[in-house]
């Protein structure tokens, strides 16, 4: 079995190519931060930008503290930049290389160097720890905390732990073949790292506990960076990105032949890589393909079924079956080739048997014990050996046939036809739903969602409102709402009398749904060729990971689908599609936020909320959480301008020459333009009158035109006075 080994399969996003990067890290809004020798960069709403402020800086480690990021350079100073900022500012000079850089909430901070250990900052107090007070060696590469609060150090004496004021050390006499460890990572209750030897190395973070322990032999030269997620583990080299399982297997050929200095994964799950002139996006473990049997390729999986740790699949005419943990596989010709049968569905009965649909052959029960298959029998005048799709509860079993729906209510009992028994014409349906409520829904070919009452068949979905008349699949989730795709027109949520209809204009990526299910009572993941949604099913909302951006080329089969555990298996006519959810994938809603304000073409805090009159141009630079979603649509008003919305695509959103007075911008996002479920960011800022507006200036104008007035009428009366003066003289 091939699971993952095609790297061809699973194709890379370039982001960049024109810098070497050293270092990467994530902030809480998703955004990738990078240091390279050419200074700090941020890519962000699809773009590199650089701060021209650190271009001298040599950037070897980054790591935020909540909003703010510390940034360690290899001239040994430690800058600070502050959310918001656009020039850090310098904290400390260190008389060594800075080497890491790691903070956890609740934890000190921890600083490495390369040349005088390292520093535990608290809020309390800083101490230096080195040679002098407890360290093997003072040459440390990377820092790092257990869940006991202990901290781990890779140096080039040993791998060092210093719990509290007390040290111990990984050394040969723990079978560490090389005592220069380069990386390494905690993962649970072990620790996976490389050496300068070039070998992978797991140990337990227990000493005492050796049972899983593993070292690979030689790989290559210059390991430089380990990374250890749910299922693998990936080691950057100055030869490519290697791929392994836990258990120390290599896992496939190595990917982009550059050199890669360091990997991480993002809030989304999505793989990063990063190195010499190479910055690329992965899916990682959110996508995977098997593409080979031991035997043969796998092709055209009609259908899947997913059990705990193993696949039953259907390529073209036979049973397979893949034992995912270890590999092991058993395939099962049920027809011979010539025969032209191929299975149909996949049915679990109970804990060691399966029901079988065949396109020809009737319906089976296989034992996967003793591998036998027993042949379900069939009334003499049911003629619908070409099985559609099968339903089946404890006892009861129902078929969709091309002769109609056949249904048996215990083991024991002939099969009925549904049609005969309430003298209703012959269904084609391509799914049966056997409801919680012992109320069954068909899906049926031509004639829409019919349902079984207590007086017979009857139309359900016309009552409601649905128009539709084809459909494929139906599920019942845990709330009793039912979902079912209909052709070419999206997916369905009937919850009791109300009906919810996601199309394109929702936000799914295409109106052909060609497979769906329900995973863990969370999410309704949908599949098209145009890529894969998933419907959060508390709020509605849609996560899209289209085709092309997972650079997905498959043609997926109609309700080749099954879900175990975190993870969907998808049939397709190149194999099968693992899609999952690892443990640290977060679901990114893609909220919108102000990343940059510009005013006058200047860059300003966004703190900053009042301005001067003549500071009336401005720009604002939103962005949002995710790094794979492109279609993102912005709406905006500025409250004091207009309260008419406007929607656009573009991340800049300008406003030249706005009048004095108070202003509110609200900025929403989504991927439809609808707009559902949009959460608003806002900010309110104000701009000052000029000083000729202002009501002090008015009033002092006021008072000095008054004055002049009054100045005016007393000159005025004292020139009177004095040609009355004269006048009397004469």
């Amino acid at each position: 079995m091939t699971l993952c080994t095609q790297w061809v399969n699973i194709q890379a996003r370039l982001l960049d190519n024109k810098f070497d990067y050293h270092t990467i890290a994530i902030d809480p809004n998703n955004r990738i931060w990078l240091g390279s020798s050419n200074g700090l960069y941020i890519y962000e709403n699809r773009q590199l930008n650089g701060f021209a402020k650190t271009a001298n800086l040599q950037v070897s480690s980054l790591c935020f503290v909540g909003q703010t990021l510390l940034i360690g350079t290899q001239q040994g100073a430690i800058y600070l930049l502050p959310p918001g900022e656009r020039i850090p500012q310098k904290l400390v000079q260190c008389g060594h290389p800075i080497s890491d850089i790691e903070w956890k909430p609740n934890h000190p901070l921890l600083i490495a160097t390369k040349g005088e250990g390292y520093y535990t900052i608290d809020p309390y107090q800083i101490k230096h720890w080195s040679t002098r007070n407890g360290l093997h060696d003072d040459f440390i590469y990377q820092v790092d905390f257990d869940s006991m609060k202990k901290i781990w150090s890779a140096s080039d004496q040993c791998l060092q732990i210093q719990d509290k004021n007390s040290f111990q050390f990984l050394d040969s006499k723990d079978g560490i073949p090389d005592l220069i460890v380069t990386s390494f990572q905690i993962k649970d209750n072990d620790i996976y790292f490389i050496t300068q030897s070039i070998h992978i190395c797991k140990r337990s973070i227990n000493k005492k506990n050796t049972s899983n322990s593993f070292t690979t032999p030689p790989i290559q030269p210059s390991l430089n960076h380990i990374l250890a997620l749910d299922k693998s583990l990936y080691i950057s080299s100055d030869s490519g990105l290697l791929k392994y399982s836990l258990i120390g297997q290599k896992m496939g050929q190595t990917f982009r032949k550059q050199s890669l200095q360091k990997s991480i994964v993002d809030l989304e799950g999505n793989h990063l890589i990063a190195g010499k002139k190479i910055l690329e996006l992965l899916p990682g473990e959110q996508v995977q393909w098997i593409t080979e049997s031991l035997h043969q390729p796998i092709r055209n999986v009609h259908s899947i079924l997913a059990l705990p740790d193993q696949l039953w699949l259907t390529p073209d005419r036979g049973l397979l079956n893949i034992h995912l943990k270890n590999g092991t596989e058993e395939f099962t010709q049920i027809n011979p080739a010539e025969s032209k049968i191929d299975i149909t569905d996949i049915q679990f009965k109970s804990q060691n048997e399966f029901y079988i649909a065949t396109s020809g052959a009737g319906c089976f029960i296989y034992n996967t014990q003793n591998k036998i298959f027993s042949k379900v029998p069939l009334n003499a005048t049911h003629s619908g050996n070409t099985i559609l799709a099968l339903s089946a509860d404890s006892n009861g079993l129902w078929m969709a046939t091309l002769n109609g729906i056949w249904y048996r209510q215990n083991l024991t009992d002939t099969f009925i036809s549904l049609e005969n028994q309430w003298n209703h014409k012959k269904i084609i349906a391509n799914d049966l739903l056997l409801r919680k409520t012992k109320q069954t829904i068909i899906a049926s070919h031509g004639t829409g969602l019919i349902a079984l009452g207590q007086s017979g068949l009857y139309d359900f979905g016309i009552p409601l409102g649905i128009s539709a008349r084809d459909f494929y699949h139906l599920e019942e989730d845990s709330k009793r709402r039912i979902w079912t795709n209909a052709r070419n027109q999206g997916i369905y949520c009937i919850d009791g009398q109300k009906v919810y209809h996601f199309t394109e204009e929702e936000g799914l990526s295409d109106n052909e749904i060609v497979s769906f299910t329900i995973l863990n009572n969370q999410y309704v993941v949908c599949v098209s060729q145009k890529g894969i949604d998933l419907i959060h099913l508390n709020n509605h909302f849609i996560t899209s990971y289209p085709a092309e951006e997972m650079s997905l080329d498959f043609e997926p089969e109609y309700q080749s689908i099954s879900q175990s555990g975190h993870e969907v298996y998808i049939g397709t006519s190149k194999g099968i599609l693992c899609f999952g959810i690892p443990s640290y994938k977060k679901i990114i809603i893609p909220e919108v936020y102000i990343s940059l304000l510009k005013v006058m073409n200047k860059n300003q805090a966004i703190k900053e909320q009042q301005f001067d009159h003549d500071q009336n141009y401005f720009s604002f630079t939103v962005s949002n959480r995710s790094n794979h979603q492109n279609h993102v649509l912005y709406r905006y008003r500025l409250l004091g301008l207009s309260d008419i919305w406007s929607v656009t695509s573009n991340h800049e959103i300008i406003f030249p020459r706005l009048e004095p007075g108070d202003y509110q911008l609200e900025i929403s996002n989504s991927i439809d333009r609808n707009f559902h479920n949009a959460q608003v960011c806002q900010y309110s800022f104000s701009i000052k009158p000029p000083y000729w507006q202002s009501i002090w200036f008015i009033i002092f104008v006021f008072l000095c035109f008054a004055s002049l007035i009054t100045l005016y009428i007393r000159f005025r009366e004292r020139n009177l006075n004095k040609i009355q003066l004269l006048e009397k003289e004469k």
